[in-house]
């Protein structure tokens, strides 16, 4: 049974995919590409580590929803506001959770394993060593 907006590929299948592919195994691989450059990206930049993975999912959103736009699928107009609306609450609760993430950690790590009173005591000590009066 076939859906209006679903058309069948040759080998029987539906397409369910919303920009037209038929297979998803080239897709699969960019996207796995994409995430290995944001990671190597990470590393290299780290103050860009947390911003640069939602940035690239942006970018890559528009030129989606752009594509809707030029292209619609089934020769109809699609509507674009939930698509953009869905996004944004996406994007924004992706950088909430990753907020969060870095709270708890910095919380367990340095408040709850005393990692800041270790820190501490050694910058004391290694201050206390060099400003010693020497003896002699």
């Amino acid at each position: 049974m076939t859906t209006p907006n679903r058309p069948e590929t040759a080998s029987g299948r539906q397409n369910i995919s919303i920009v037209g592919l038929q297979d998803l195994t080239p897709f699969l691989r960019f996207v796995f590409a994409i995430a290995v450059v944001c990671s190597w990206f990470a590393q290299k930049h780290p103050k860009w580590g947390v911003r640069i993975l939602p940035l690239v999912g942006v970018l890559l959103a528009a030129v989606l929803v752009w594509r809707l736009l030029v292209v619609p699928v089934g020769g109809e107009q699609l509507d674009v506001w939930p698509v953009l609306l869905g996004g944004a609450g996406f994007f924004y609760l992706w950088w909430l959770a990753a907020l969060l993430f870095d709270l708890i950690f910095v919380w367990h790590h340095y408040v709850r394993s005393a990692a800041v009173a270790d820190h501490l005591r050694e910058h004391m000590k290694e201050v206390h060593d060099t400003t010693a009066p020497a003896n002699g």
